[in-house]
């Protein structure tokens, strides 16, 4: 090795150990400050609202108190009604929606952490197309959160991918019923564009690789693409087909841009103030 290319070695080694040095530090601050994930439960008292699901017609005051006492929005408390044992698992989620679970802390990777519950929460009835977001994921000092989508109602089974060194797969939906928080969305167009949207998440967008730098060290969109993230999957079924289910339309998408996309309507809630979501 010539001295000129011995010099840029070290000068290189040098530089990179200085950033180390300056970078570390940053992130786990951020770390320690972001550390104290905080799950809602309500502060108002939970009341008997048997005799509003007896009703044979509910009233917009009706689909209100149901909200605020289980987080259910219509979508959701008219679908479990017409379930034979639906009235039962309305009252079955509210005790949940007013439980106060213990949190479970899980440094999965350098500056990262995941929260659950104690206990497992009950879902509404899932709907393929529905997407489930979570705020309970931290990298550092920020809450990146969690996106995965429902492919096959009948068998409970999403499509995610979590983290570094994972890819795109199916799993079960039951992991999300721990998650420290959720929002159940379901896709207001055309049933059609869902079951091709989910069609297609399942022919093309498995074994996917993670990046989290898509939008950043990379471009949003790609005709063939390799790589993704939890939120980014989606986007990219969806836009396919015409539509931008990223709110704010940046060149990263997030799940709580998910979260606030006019494309979804709120089907249940879990862990979110009901009226503020994922503001």
């Amino acid at each position: 090795m010539t001295r000129t290319k011995k010099i840029i070695v070290i000068a290189t080694a040098i530089s990179l150990a200085i950033i180390l040095a300056l970078v570390y530090p940053f992130f786990l601050i951020g770390e320690r400050v972001a550390l104290g994930f905080e799950r809602y439960v309500p502060a108002y008292d939970m009341v008997d609202i048997s005799e509003a699901l007896k009703k044979s017609e509910l009233s917009a005051d009706d689909y209100n108190l149901l909200y605020m006492q289980t987080g259910l929005t219509k979508i959701g408390i008219d679908s479990l009604l017409a379930e034979d044992s639906g009235i039962d698992k309305i009252l079955k989620i509210q005790k949940s929606f007013f439980k106060d679970f213990g949190i479970d802390d899980d440094n999965f990777a350098i500056f990262s952490h995941y929260y659950e519950i104690k206990g497992d929460y009950p879902l509404v009835s899932l709907q393929n197309g529905d997407i489930i977001v979570s705020a309970s994921t931290e990298f550092s000092w920020w809450t990146v959160g969690h996106a995965a989508m429902v492919v096959d109602s009948d068998k409970k089974l999403i499509v995610e991918i979590n983290g570094f060194g994972d890819t795109s797969d199916t799993t079960n939906v039951s992991s999300l019923k721990e998650r420290g928080n959720f929002i159940v969305l379901r896709p207001n167009i055309p049933k059609e564009d869902i079951d091709k949207i989910v069609q297609y998440t399942l022919d093309n967008l498995l074994d996917l690789k993670y990046d989290a730098t898509i939008g950043v060290l990379s471009k949003k969109y790609v005709d063939n693409i390799k790589y993704t993230q939890c939120a980014h999957i989606f986007w990219y079924a969806f836009y396919k087909f015409g539509y931008d289910i990223d709110s704010n339309g940046g060149s990263v998408v997030t799940p709580k841009n998910i979260a606030n996309s006019s494309y979804f309507d709120v089907v249940q809630v879990s862990g979110f103030d009901p009226l503020t979501l994922w503001s």
